[in-house]
């Protein structure tokens, strides 16, 4: 058999003619079972929909709601698009389909679960009939596939150049063409969204052809929707800054918390490290930085639509679909008087309709290595024991030695000191002991005896599925955690929810979600004699046995009591076995919501969420925990005489309970209107919506408890006894209590509407008032009203747009404002309880805040200026932010009149404002697209706020930033994490450090760091360094996808920040026992001075010197550049698609993860993390996975 070739070819072919032939009928038949799949499929599939001259887009977000399809088109073909009307309950797709496109000027094809706009012209030639063939004609044949998929392309055009003769590609992408006898004849290919490609047959030329069409740059788009948790939107029509982290991106990212797997792979959020609110607490996550002095930092957290109140950890990464972080006040201006801090909107898994049951298994194991204890500076046990031999002799311990009243507990080495004082052992035995103290570090035995590998098991499993009414999903999860110091973690996690049409235009939505933990206390570490830090501590003997540490004097305990007491010894190794901690923790959300599609534009719904979350927390220490035989012994009675004892504590465990409770109820109502006309749309919503939570709590103690039997005594709490040390009178501790119900109630009003010309001009304004009974003696005090306004322009679809190489380009404004509440301000008197009376030991409560009549909301205003765009064929995508931010009614503390209320100076009221700017750029390049795939994404953010308003006299002095900058501290035109010091004059030649008094070097530090009131500018002793968090920051994200085989890394940096690092001083060293290793850098000679910035230990006459070691600490010597680049995670993995159904699963997944890595650079030449100078850093962890679905 010939091959078939222009008249008077000879080529040679790699394929056989019969090999040729059954690979094409192999494709061909490949491509219509698919083909005939996804038609079965739209005969099956039933939807429901009600349009009036609504937008066609408008009814691919309808169905891509009720079915598993998603829509694939070209834009400027969805253009032409007519507006459609249609009113069907449960009709097949493949009805509704042929409907929406009866009277459009294109039309459409399916390919799997995809359906692509195709135009209609392309079509009807394609049913113009045969081509005419001349006399001598030659057929040539091929095949038109997609570049990226190998998809066949259905209804490509193919003509010959210059000619009005043309075919298209049938059903699997294959065409036949008559060509005229000539040297070398053009045709060129065409299909929409692609870019055309012309080619040259001559004699030559080998049949069929194989030809591959490149995507045109952002030609075919998805339809994208975004979720505010009030609305789904279409991403072309949002004006606002939003960021969406995916599902694939999400599980870039392994481990049990929801939050930590955003961490550097999107815009605008920082997480921050060691850092605190003004309070004192975590402020863990930024959203374009604080918005806020003294209120609440943390963002608003929205788990399906609702504000979720419970514990971040309660919530299974493996049932979030995706997640949104709202920046702009155009976008969290709708969640109102929460949302000043930005918003988090966590949206889960949901079922589809018409959907074949689907199950999904997923399991990892994640192993985090032990901490490297040595990376914590540490002064050598050697030195440590010469310093307190040195202090000894001083006779710094004398004190405690002769303390008959506590006893307090003397270290090792000076217990061997005091007995050779009083010639109890030799100074050979003296010297041979202290030796060997010398050899011992407790980190060895902390690494030995103490911690371990920490491992995490997670098994999640989900089925779902759906019919024409019903679409569910059902999900399970467990993980089972042991940490690096015992401690245990287990959590269940089930998910329930149902969607259903009960009847025409009515939906009803159904869901559950329970979650219920353990955790059980570990090993305790970190254990300090007397309250001095001891490096040379030692738990276990040679058989690992542990052994006693000392909280009272050692030849005291020994002998008290005459052997009637119990054991006064405290064995760290082993105490934890038996004073143990359980917290369990239960959490149930029920949601349900109804929906009625009327007057075909109005929607109209109710939405209901109960939550209500349990937290009880039980230490049962047994009568073998130190805990309980102290506390016995304590109050113990004992007649020496007949060896009786009194148990005012009875013999037995201690069992105390706390319990608390969190349960909250929101009720929403909403209208939505959705109108398209012509070349206009308007998209509108509003509603109501009251919100409730109340949280209560009480304690509960039983002293001698058994279990079995089960048994307690009763105690006294109101008496005071004798306690057997001391002799003095205390009180038992730890009465029963009940804590005072706090009841919190919001009412909402809520709206905003958008309105879109042509798809080109978008205009939007969004407007609620809030009101709650923490705020306001008044109606209007109580409400506060916010708003936001914003416009879009696609500059790309404009007739006279013509940048080729920018495919896609529009830009968006934004301005309005959100709000900011704290709970625990109100305008009414505010008491605290806690408190135990005097007299009668009952608890009773203080009023420590009077009346504040004039508190109200904070404010935080916000505009938004933004760029989206697309360089050609999609080489680079991505979008750029410039945001100004001005918090305005922030709390603030100012002057009290005293003679009013006597137990303050002061008060907080709105008096503060703040200003901040940044800027925020996402850049996506597609660097290889063939075989191997590589993409790359750049984040990059910069962000900046400082306080513009403050009225506590201190705001303008620019020593109150003289700290460690971890917590938020206001000074005027300063950042709120910030670093001041004092400007450093090296040493001197007695080795004291030296500052700048008056413009000279000085040693007299109580007048250096007695300066309270230097303003910015004027002191010659304090030096402003800068921001302590980074002010720019973001990563880089590489991924490599070839032949199922992924991998990706993440690079992070933050840059333009500082830290403030730990030294030696002489009080830490002598009064808490801690220093850094930088005791042996320390000053000990005249000329030292020129090599050395540490200066020399000094004793006399201490603590006169307490203002020499402030200065020091605090001074801009110890202050070091921030600046890091991190090699964050490596994500690798392999992915396995059984296209041919010869395998149990549909797909397979193999993942290994390995995270916190390592730091590539620093900016510090001291090897220091910079987010960790203080504390043990992230450890490495490793992560083995596997995901199925069957």
């Amino acid at each position: 058999m010939n091959k078939q070739t222009l008249p008077g070819s000879r080529v040679g072919a790699v394929l056989c003619p019969a090999g040729r032939t059954f690979l094409i009928l192999l494709l061909m038949a490949v491509f219509a079972g698919a083909q005939a799949q996804a038609n079965q499929s739209l005969h099956t599939d039933s939807v429901t929909i009600s349009l009036t001259n609504a937008s066609l887009e408008n009814a691919f977000t309808q169905i891509k709601k009720q079915t598993s399809y998603r829509f694939i088109y070209d834009n400027a073909l969805l253009e032409k698009a007519r507006p459609v009307t249609i009113n069907s309950r449960k009709e097949p797709l493949d009805n509704i389909l042929n409907m929406l496109f009866k009277s459009q000027p294109f039309n459409y094809r399916v390919m799997d679960a995809t359906i692509i706009i195709t135009p209609g012209e392309a079509q009807q030639t394609a049913k113009a009939g045969k081509q005419q063939m001349n006399t001598g004609d030659t057929i040539i044949t091929g095949m038109v596939v997609a570049d990226s998929s190998l998809l066949p392309l259905v209804n490509a055009t193919v003509n010959i150049k210059g000619t009005s003769t043309v075919t298209t590609t049938d059903e699997s992408g294959m065409f036949s063409l008559a060509i005229p006898v000539a040297e070398s004849v053009g045709i060129v290919i065409n299909y929409v969204g692609y870019i055309p490609q012309a080619i040259t047959i001559t004699k030559d030329t080998q049949f069929p052809l194989t030809i591959k069409l490149k995507e045109k740059p952002h030609a075919l788009n998805e339809v994208t929707i975004v979720s505010t948790g009030y609305q789904d939107i279409p991403r072309e029509r949002i004006v606002g800054a939003v960021s969406t982290v995916d599902n694939k991106t999400f599980n870039q990212q392994t481990g049990t918390n929801v939050l930590q797997r955003l961490n550097n792979v999107t815009s605008g959020l920082l997480f921050n490290i060691n850092k605190q609110d003004a309070q004192g607490k975590p402020n863990t996550i930024s959203v374009r930085g604080l918005s806020t002095i003294n209120g609440p930092v943390a963002p608003l957290i929205v788990l399906d639509n609702f504000i979720y109140e419970g514990d971040i950890n309660n919530i299974n990464p493996n049932d979030v679909e995706n997640v949104t972080i709202l920046k702009d006040a155009a976008a969290t201006s709708i969640w109102g008087a929460r949302a000043g801090n930005g918003v988090i909107v966590i949206t889960t898994k949901k079922g589809s309709f018409n959907k074949k049951l689907s199950v999904d298994f997923n399991t990892d194991v994640i192993l985090t290595q032990k901490p490297d204890l040595y990376y914590l500076s540490q002064i050598s046990s050697a030195d440590y024991i010469d310093v307190e031999q040195y202090i000894f002799n001083k006779g710094y311990f004398d004190n405690d030695i002769n303390n008959i009243y506590q006893r307090p507990a003397l270290t090792p080495a000076v217990e061997i000191f005091l007995k050779r004082r009083e010639g109890l052992i030799s100074a050979t035995d003296s010297a041979a002991q202290i030796d060997e103290l010398k050899k011992i570090d407790s980190r060895d035995q902390y690494d030995k005896y103490f911690y371990q590998t920490a491992v995490t098991q997670q098994y999640n499993l989900q089925v779902s599925g759906g019919s024409n009414d019903v679409a569910w999903i059902i999900a399970g999860n467990f993980d089972k955690s042991k940490g690096s110091l015992k401690a245990t973690f287990d959590k269940v996690n089930l998910r329930f929810s149902n969607t259903y049409h009960p009847f025409k235009n009515f939906q009803v939505a159904l869901g559950a979600y329970f979650t219920n933990s353990k955790s059980v206390s570990g090993i305790q570490t970190d254990f300090w004699i007397n309250g001095r830090s001891v490096p040379y501590l030692k738990f276990a003997d040679k058989n690992g046995n542990g052994i006693a540490i000392d909280r009272y004097r050692k030849d005291y305990i020994d002998t008290a009591g005459g052997g009637y007491l119990l054991d006064w010894n405290y064995y760290p190794l082993d105490d934890y076995k038996h004073d143990i901690t359980t917290i369990r923790q239960q959490e149930i959300i029920g949601n349900i919501s109804l929906q009625y599609q009327f007057l075909h534009d109005f929607q109209i719904s109710a939405n209901y969420q109960y939550q209500k979350q349990t937290t009880a927390s039980e230490r049962l220490a047994d009568i073998q925990s130190f805990y309980t035989r102290d506390l016995i012994n304590t109050f113990s009675q004992l007649d020496y005489s007949s060896g009786n004892i009194n148990y005012i504590i009875p013999k037995g465990g201690i069992r105390t309970n706390y319990v608390t409770n969190l349960s909250s109820q929101n009720l929403r109502g909403q209208i939505n209107y959705n109108h398209n006309w012509k070349n206009h749309s308007i998209t509108a919503i509003a509603g109501s919506e009251i919100r409730g939570s109340v949280m209560d709590g009480d304690m509960l103690s039983v002293y001698g408890y058994t279990k079995d039997p089960l048994f307690q005594g009763q105690v006294d709490y109101r008496n005071y006894y004798p306690t057997f040390i001391s002799g003095g009178y205390q009180n038992i501790p730890n009465a029963t209590y009940t804590s005072p119900t706090n009841t919190y109630r919001f009412a909402s009003f809520f709206g905003n509407a958008s309105y879109i010309f042509k798809q080109r001009y978008i205009l939007y304004g969004s407007l609620r008032k809030d009101a709650s009974n923490v705020f306001g003696l008044s109606t209007n005090d109580k409400w506060n009203p916010l708003w936001s306004a914003g416009a879009g322009w696609n500059i790309y679809k404009e007739s006279f747009y013509s940048l080729q190489w920018l495919s896609y380009l529009k830009l968006r404004v934004s301005y309005g404002y959100s709000g900011n509440v704290d709970v625990t301000k109100t305008p009414l008197p505010i008491s605290s309880s806690g408190y135990t009376d005097l007299y009668s030991n009952l608890p009773i409560e203080i009023i420590n805040n009077p009346n504040n009549p004039e508190l109200k909301w904070e404010k935080s205003g916000q505009t938004n200026f933004g760029i989206d765009f697309s360089f050609k064929q999609n080489i680079l995508t991505g979008s750029i932010d410039y945001y100004i931010k001005k918090g305005k009614d922030l709390y603030g503390t100012t002057t009290f009149d005293y003679t009013v209320f006597p137990r303050t100076l002061s008060v907080e009221k709105n008096v503060a404002n703040m200003k901040g700017n940044g800027l925020e750029i996402i850049l996506n390049s597609k660097n290889i697209d063939k075989g191997l795939k590589w993409n790359s994404q750049l984040l990059f953010n910069y962000s900046s706020s400082k306080t513009t308003r403050y009225y506590a006299p201190e705001a303008t002095s620019l020593a109150r930033l003289v700290s460690t900058g971890k917590s938020i501290t206001p000074v005027i035109n300063y950042p709120l994490y910030s670093i001041a010091a004092y400007k450093w004059g090296g040493l001197d030649n007695e080795g004291n450090p030296q500052g700048y008094l008056n413009g000279k070097l000085s040693t007299d530090y109580n007048s250096i760091v007695s300066q309270t009131g230097v303003k910015p500018g004027d002191s010659s002793s304090i030096t402003y360094i800068g921001p302590s968090n980074p002010v720019i920051f973001g990563s880089l994200i590489n991924e490599f996808n070839w032949k199922g085989l992924f991998i990706s890394f993440n690079i992070s940096y933050g840059f333009k920040y500082y830290f403030q690092k730990s030294t030696f001083t002489s009080d830490a060293l002598i009064n808490r026992g801690f220093a850094t290793a930088d005791f042996e850098k320390r000053w000990l000679n005249p000329g030292d001075e020129v090599k050395t910035n540490v200066p020399a230990l000094v004793y006399t006459d201490y603590p006169q010197f307490n203002s020499r070691d402030v200065f020091y600490s605090y001074s801009s010597v110890n202050v070091l550049k921030a600046d890091n680049i991190r090699l964050r995670y490596i994500d690798v993995g392999y992915v396995l698609h059984d296209k041919k159904n010869q395998l149990p699963v549909k797909q397979l997944q193999i993942y290994l993860n390995a995270a916190n890595l390592c730091i590539l650079w620093r900016a510090n030449k001291e090897h220091l993390d910079p987010d960790y100078p203080y504390s043990l850093p992230l450890q490495k962890t490793l992560t083995v996975g596997l995901r199925a679905s069957f």
